[in-house]
Order: structure tokens, then sequence, then C-alpha cells
């Protein structure tokens, strides 16, 4: 994994590492708001379960590899981050349910 499989590696933020990067973009990607409607709790559990599933193959990549360094960790990074992109919330959410319309 010497070569970032991906072209567009992140960047290490000033005064951050990219293991800490790469939780962030765990906790982001598992991180949906919950549904405004009881109706919604399905597509909440698929979205959560498709986020998983992806940063699952990705950080299970990064993880097999034997001779992984901080730009290995950041193209999983990014890699996670446009799988959530791909992977938007698509159910009415709120503060709790019953909330109008």
């Amino acid at each position: 994994m010497n070569e970032p499989e991906h072209p567009h590696v992140p960047v290490v933020p000033p005064g951050s590492t990219a293991q800490r990067e790469l939780l962030y973009a765990v906790c982001d990607a598992l991180a949906v708001p919950g549904p405004a409607y009881r109706t919604d709790e399905g597509a909440c559990a698929l979205l959560v379960r498709r986020r998983a599933h992806a940063v699952e193959e990705h950080a299970r990549r990064l993880a097999d590899e034997l001779e992984a360094d901080d730009s290995d960790v950041m193209a999983t990074v990014g890699l996670i981050r446009e799988a959530t992109a791909r992977l938007p919330v698509n159910y009415k959410t709120g503060t709790g349910y019953g909330a109008p319309e």
C-alpha cells in the first residue's frame, strides 16, 4: 500500500495525526441524525448499516497492510469520507417523533 490507491489523499491538518483523522472519519460516517418519524427508522438503520459496511471495507484493507504509513491512513480517510458523502441522510430528521412536516 505504499502508493495511494486514490489520487486525492487528504493532508493531515496541523496539530492532528493521521490516526486521529481516521477516527474522526469513522465517527462522522457512523453518526447519523435520528429520524423524525417512526416510519423512517428503517431508512436510518439501513443508512447506518451501509456506512458501517463502507468503513469496515476500507479499514480492513488498511489493517491488512503490514507496511501502511501515514499516507496510507490518510488515503483511507479520504475513501471513508467519499463513501459517506455517497450515502447521504435520505429521511426526515428531527428532535423527536411527531415533528411537524
